[in-house]
């Protein structure tokens, strides 16, 4: 009580909330009963809501001096736990720290706050007659702050790489309260570079307070075409015949659906941006390559039906988060593991092996924005919610395991947050003695998001 009565001193009463309905508001994000992992919600002690940088490294400063733990807190749209408070502490909700800095047209970047909403920041550069490379699912309530601290990658990815790829330069607020500036160079040979230490580590060394983003010019043209395939295999080999030729589409989502009901078939989306005859030519070619593999064209309102509802899945998981959406004896859950190319049809084959043995049925399967990446949507159904969120974990489980030994990476989305925590020392060896000894020195009180990343495990 002592600390809250510090801190309301400090940024004022109505930046720290203390009432358990204010608390219970952040005690979880997307990391429900639902999915395959059993942890009760968390609630914290306090929520902080700094209006500034200054202010967030002043909290930060009080907490470690107080040994208090803290948790960053922006859409918490997070699905891996990240932003679950599992030690009480501070939540420190970014959302106040919303403002867009600056803009350059001819450098073309954006200096954005963490608290940001990336949709709100795609508009304002859509103003300016600019494009935000980063366009995830959660568009409409993810934060600039969060997006970078788990290195999300978006339906451009392809194009634009993941989150993390945008940053030029970082303000990041560490444990002491010190607050980070790197240079927002394009290119830099002096030394580490730091903002890519910060780059997905989930505010477990220091709290992202702002960002010098890469922006781009909007594309003269952008074009979504959708196709069909009988069988997996066929749409992905016309996807390694694209990547061979270095055909790199900005959008790539290719996925099957499983069920009675469902046809069994396979649907392709790309699409392409850039200036025109780019566009055009990478078209052609591409149409002409899928062809030749058995695609046939979806009509063109498929595909401008699929582009529309991108997002929609990001308000229902606001929604959710505090509610119960599914039958009370059903679980479900997901895996996006980054493999070779070479590997992907051995994973899926063996996949959805695992999955019969585990009796947990597959909703979807497919890739998203590289040959690569590959995805999972499963589901089980028992006698309680514990019983399938503990069959969709194991089966979970067993699917990471493969993608690892397969020479592949557990995630390549989401992070790890709570979820994946236990894998990490199989997914990194020695590494993750090396990452527990960069948060030793940057967060000697251990304060920094604690029990995320496997780090309370090396």
């Amino acid at each position: 009580m002592d600390l809250i009565a510090t801190l309301r001193a400090m940024l004022g009463p109505a930046a720290v909330l203390s009432a358990p309905a204010q608390r219970a508001r952040y005690a979880r994000d997307g990391l429900g009963p639902w999915r395959g992992a059993a942890l009760p919600p968390a609630l914290p002690d306090a929520v902080v809501r700094p209006a500034s940088a200054a202010e967030v490294a002043a909290v930060l400063h009080l907490a470690s001096t107080h040994g208090v733990p803290v948790v960053a807190v922006g859409g918490a749209t997070g699905l891996m736990g990240g932003a679950m408070p599992v030690r009480g502490g501070l939540a420190l909700d970014l959302r106040r720290l919303n403002r867009l800095r600056a803009v350059s047209r001819i450098d073309l970047t954006a200096d954005a706050e963490a608290g940001l909403v990336l949709g709100r920041l795609a508009r304002a550069l859509r103003a300016e007659g600019l494009h935000l490379g980063h366009d995830p699912w959660t568009l409409p309530v993810a934060t600039v702050g969060g997006a970078i601290a788990t290195n999300g990658i978006g339906y451009l990815g392809g194009k634009y790489g993941s989150a993390g790829d945008q940053v030029l330069g970082l303000e990041v607020a560490l444990a002491d309260g010190t607050l980070l500036r790197t240079r927002p160079a394009v290119r830099a040979s002096a030394g580490y570079d730091l903002r890519r230490l910060f780059v997905g580590s989930e505010g477990t060394l220091g709290i992202i307070t702002a960002a010098t983003l890469r922006v781009f010019p909007q594309p003269e043209r952008r074009v979504l075409r959708g196709w069909s395939f009988p069988e997996f295999a066929a749409g992905f080999a016309a996807l390694l015949d694209l990547h061979a030729l270095g055909l790199q589409p900005a959008l790539l989502d290719y996925g099957e659906e499983f069920g009675p009901e469902v046809p069994a078939t396979c649907t392709l989306f790309l699409g392409w941006e850039g200036y025109r005859e780019e566009v055009q030519a990478a078209l052609r070619r591409a149409t002409r390559q899928i062809a030749a593999r058995g695609g046939t064209p979806l009509p063109q309102g498929e595909a401008g039906a699929f582009w529309r509802r991108r997002h929609v899945v990001a308000q229902r998981l606001r929604r959710r988060r505090q509610s119960e959406w599914l039958p009370p004896r059903t679980a479900f859950d997901f895996v996006h593991v980054a493999l070779p190319p070479s590997a992907v049809l051995d994973y899926r084959a063996r996949a959805l092996a695992a999955l019969a043995q585990h009796c947990v049925a597959p909703r979807e399967c497919g890739l998203w924005t590289h040959p690569g990446l590959f995805s999972v949507v499963l589901a089980a159904e028992r006698d309680t919610r514990e019983e399938a969120s503990a069959a969709v974990g194991a089966a979970v489980d067993e699917l990471l395991r493969l993608a690892q030994d397969l020479g592949g990476a557990m995630e390549y989305c989401h992070g790890v947050g709570l979820r994946l925590a236990h894998l990490m020392a199989r997914e990194h060896g020695a590494g993750l003695a090396l990452m527990h000894r960069l948060k030793q020195a940057l967060d000697p009180a251990g304060i920094l998001n604690p029990g995320k990343l496997g780090l309370d495990l090396a």
